[in-house]
């Protein structure tokens, strides 16, 4: 008598192999750009509120509210201003910053302009506004809370961006903690300074372009290029100096698929539109005391060319 132990188990494997190809199909569920197999939507928003609870708790061990510079000041009176009287004059700080003339027609008041991009004013104007609302409250320390969160939403940002390029949750986050704890980020979120607001910016509109080379044309990705990109030019017009970068990412592949190339020119032809309108407005003086500053082509007339050639060869060396 044989064993049946020692036997070959053909019939066991047959009735296995038509088992597993008869099973029902189960449709993949459609991952969004912020999931993965095995990381669920509610563990992302978990992990990118946990990111911010932390990167606020970090800045704010080191925080002060003290007034670091001359251009926080500037900038902050502008936003006085504008909440109190509805323009961006230096009325409050009239003493360190005095009135170039005096004798402006009436009812015109001989007050110095802010001459910044409004961008940050406008977002800090809530802050300002509650600290108003508040008693005991500071008005200038409450509003120097205002760095401390963007550089909370840039860490956030910033690991959704990782994610996107294909890194692990675990590496992501690694990283983003890095960017919090070991970079230029926690300086500035002591001031009141544009830059923090500039690098969320420049951020987002990566992370949107970068959406949409990996799924093509998207209109909620496109907006949010359009919205990143005015965000950058209503906070500080000389971060438009990353659009020939963020041009460049944003070339199509020849061998992508048509509504993957539609939605990267589109979004070319965004990021050119805005350098347009940058130099127009520099050229224009759309914005009041700006022009001196950001007029582009008035400053390429004054450029010396007589040293392009050395600079040229030393770049080709």
């Amino acid at each position: 008598m044989v064993d049946q132990r020692t036997q070959p188990p053909h019939r066991q494997r047959r009735s296995d192999l038509v088992r597993f190809l008869t099973r029902p199909r189960i449709p993949a569920p459609i991952l969004t750009s912020a999931e993965t197999p095995g990381l669920p939507a509610r563990r992302t928003v978990l992990i990118l509120c946990t990111l911010f609870l932390f990167t606020c708790s970090l800045y704010l061990l080191t925080y002060s509210g003290g007034m670091e510079s001359g251009d926080a000041a500037r900038l902050y009176d502008g936003m006085n201003s504008l909440v109190a009287f509805g323009d961006v004059l230096l009325d409050g700080s009239a003493d360190r910053f005095p009135p170039l003339e005096f004798n402006a027609p009436l009812p015109a008041l001989p007050l110095a302009p802010t001459a910044v991009e409004p961008g940050q004013m406008v977002l800090s104007a809530p802050l300002y506004l509650l600290a108003r609302a508040l008693p005991g409250f500071g008005l200038a320390h409450v509003t120097w809370l205002f760095n401390v969160l963007v550089g909370a939403l840039t860490v956030c940002a910033f690991y959704a961006y990782a994610r996107m390029l294909g890194a692990s949750p675990a590496a992501a986050a690694l990283a983003a903690l890095g960017l919090a704890a070991g970079s230029v980020l926690w300086v500035y979120s002591q001031t009141y300074f544009r830059e923090p607001l500039l690098w969320l910016g420049i951020l987002l509109l990566a992370l949107c372009v970068e959406h949409l080379r990996r799924h093509g044309l998207h209109v909620p990705a496109l907006a949010g290029d359009a919205g990143a990109v005015l965000l950058i030019v209503l906070t500080k017009a000389s971060g438009l100096m990353a659009l020939p970068a963020l041009m460049l990412m944003a070339l199509p592949d020849l061998r992508a698929h048509r509504r993957v190339r539609v939605a990267l020119l589109l979004v070319g032809a965004v990021l050119l539109a805005a350098a347009l309108l940058f130099i127009a407005s520099g050229w224009c003086d759309v914005v009041p005391g700006l022009a001196q500053r950001d007029n582009i082509l008035a400053r390429l007339r004054s450029i010396e060319t007589a040293a392009f050639g050395y600079a040229i060869a030393s770049y080709l060396v």
